[in-house]
């Protein structure tokens, strides 16, 4: 099973907990994502350490611009990740309830 398939199956199985017992921290829940990932940790620290810093970069992304929109395709080019890559990225935080999809296919911060 590759790491993104793992990493998105425990995204879902955290993010679905945490909407049942009503935890709101979205970097609490990425941190979880990450540390419940079943990844282990002395060969793959630095993948899950990457992980983690491109997250918060992206989430101090759309907190500095807000009302920002992006395409998947847009995301990629701006924050320089193969399109798998960001996926996972887009993935994580709107299972943390920190970013939503539009219905022009485009990815805003939830709430905004």
């Amino acid at each position: 099973m590759s790491i993104g398939l793992r990493i998105r199956e425990r995204s879902e199985r955290i993010a679905e907990q945490n909407r049942e017992f009503g935890a709101n921290a979205a970097h609490g829940r990425d941190l979880a994502l990450l540390q419940m990932s079943g990844i282990p940790p002395a060969s793959e620290r630095g993948k899950l350490m990457e992980f983690e810093a491109v997250l918060r970069r992206v989430r101090s992304e759309f907190v500095e611009m807000p009302g920002l929109r992006l395409t998947p395709a847009q995301a990629t080019i701006l924050w320089g990740l193969d399109r798998d890559a960001c996926r996972q990225v887009i993935d994580a935080l709107i299972d943390s309830a920190f970013l939503r999809w539009t219905a022009s296919g485009a990815v805003t911060r939830a709430g905004a």
